[in-house]
C-alpha cells in the first residue's frame, strides 16, 4: 500500500504539517503569496501562524485553440506569460496566438477580478521582498513558474515555494529557477491532489480566486 495515499487528514492538517517545515525559516521581510482558489486556506494559516503580510497573484490559464482542456501557457496579473514550448510545437500553435489570448485573458477575467477584489487598488509590490509561493499541491509546476517570473521581473530579493506535496521531479526543476522549496512529502510521481488528502473539500477552480477571499 502507497503510504503516501490520505497522508494528510484535510486541508487544516496539511497546514499544520506545513507550518512544521517552515518553523526554522527565517521569515525576515518576507511577503506570502498565494496563487490559486485551493491555496487560500493554506497561505492564509501560514500567514498568520508566522504573523506575515498575505498577497494573492491572479493568474489565468490560456488554452489550444481546438482543446480547451489543454492549457498551454498561464498569464499573470502583470502580464507575465509562461508557455509550454513543446504543447507549441505538437499542436502546430503560433506564439503570436498566445500572447494574443494572454492580452485578451489579462483585459476580460483579470483585471476586473482583481479590481473587485482589491478594490481598485494595486498588487503589494514585490520589490527587495522575500516572496514565498503557497500553493495546496504542485502537480506540472506551471502555475508556481509564471508566479516565479513574476517575482522576479518585478524586483523580489527572493523567491521560494511551499507546498504540502509535489513530485521529487517536479521539486527539482523548481529549484533551477527559485530560491528554496518546502515540502511535507515529495512522492516519485504526482497522482491527484484529491489522492494524497483523506478529505479534500473545495471546488477545484484552479488559477481563479473566490471573491470571499479578500472581502
Amino acid at each position: 500500500m502507497d503510504k503516501k495515499k490520505n497522508c494528510f487528514l484535510n486541508q487544516q492538517d496539511a497546514a499544520q504539517r506545513l507550518i512544521k517545515e517552515l518553523e526554522n525559516v527565517n521569515f525576515y521581510n518576507t511577503m506570502i503569496l498565494s496563487i490559486s482558489t485551493d491555496a487560500q486556506s493554506l497561505a492564509q494559516s501560514v500567514a498568520t501562524h508566522f504573523d506575515l503580510p498575505l498577497e494573492h497573484l491572479f493568474l489565468d490559464p490560456i488554452s489550444a485553440p481546438e482543446n480547451p482542456e489543454c492549457i498551454i501557457a498561464v498569464v499573470s496579473e502583470l502580464m507575465d506569460v509562461v508557455i509550454d514550448e513543446n504543447l507549441l510545437q505538437s499542436f502546430g500553435i503560433d506564439i503570436d496566438y498566445v500572447y494574443q489570448k494572454a492580452q485578451e485573458n489579462y483585459e476580460k477575467n483579470i483585471i476586473p477580478l482583481a479590481r473587485r477584489i482589491r478594490k481598485g487598488e494595486k498588487i503589494s509590490s514585490f520589490e527587495n521582498k522575500n516572496i514565498l509561493i503557497i500553493d495546496e499541491s504542485v502537480e506540472t509546476g506551471f502555475s508556481i513558474e509564471v508566479a516565479i517570473k513574476t517575482c522576479v521581473n518585478h524586483g523580489c530579493k527572493s523567491a521560494s515555494v511551499a507546498t504540502p506535496v509535489l513530485s521529487r521531479d517536479v521539486e527539482s526543476y523548481l529549484l533551477k529557477i527559485c530560491d528554496c522549496v518546502y515540502k511535507v512529502i515529495s512522492p516519485d510521481f504526482f497522482v491527484s491532489t484529491n489522492y494524497y488528502y483523506k478529505e479534500l473539500q473545495t471546488q477545484r477552480k484552479d488559477l481563479l480566486l473566490r471573491e470571499s477571499y479578500l472581502v
